[in-house]
């Protein structure tokens, strides 16, 4: 679970100065890259930020561990809509997902995941929703976890939710600190 005193610094800062966007960076490099993305969204970089960071960083070295990469496709977005509403599978082979505020991913038991697909929004069965600050590591494909975020349209309510991928053909071009040379 998130400090408390983070919750508050971010409920209480604007979103528009959440970080939000993506980059391809190798693990050695993660901790510049998100600096780097908490400047450009001018995200004061303060005691709760560095919390943010510290604790990105070490999902980050968790990720790269479990996915055997050492190359990291990192997503933090805040997100206001129904952004991947529709109950799916992902993609990618492996994915990390944790949601810093506001409602978790939602997940279907396994019993349930056709009707889930089938139904969409008029699903009606079991699920889970992950808490702020769990942290889920996702296959993909065929025998992937179905899964959505919530529906918060209209609904006056901002998330932060990070994504760790492996690289693929989707991945941004690979980022390094400028004194840094691929």
């Amino acid at each position: 679970t998130p400090p408390a005193a983070f919750t508050s610094w971010l409920g209480a800062l604007r979103a528009a100065h959440w970080p939000d966007g993506r980059f391809l960076t190798p693990i050695a490099h993660l901790r510049a890259g998100l600096q780097a993305l908490f400047d450009e969204c001018e995200t004061p970089l303060d005691a709760p930020a560095q919390w943010w960071i510290d604790d990105i960083v070490a999902l980050g070295a968790q990720f790269v561990a479990v996915s055997g990469q050492d190359v990291v496709d990192v997503r933090l977005e805040r997100v206001s809509g129904d952004a991947c509403w529709r109950f799916h599978v992902d993609n990618a082979p492996i994915r990390l997902v944790t949601t810093y505020f506001g409602p978790g991913t939602e997940l279907v038991p396994d019993a349930h995941r056709e009707d889930a697909r089938q139904r969409q929004r008029a699903y009606d069965g079991p699920l889970r929703r992950l808490n702020a600050g769990d942290v889920a590591v996702f296959r993909g494909g065929a025998a992937g976890v179905v899964h959505r975020s919530p529906q918060i349209a209209n609904a006056d309510i901002a998330r932060s939710v990070l994504c760790l991928n492996i690289r693929s053909t989707t991945s941004p071009e690979l980022w390094l600190p400028d004194d840094e040379t691929a």
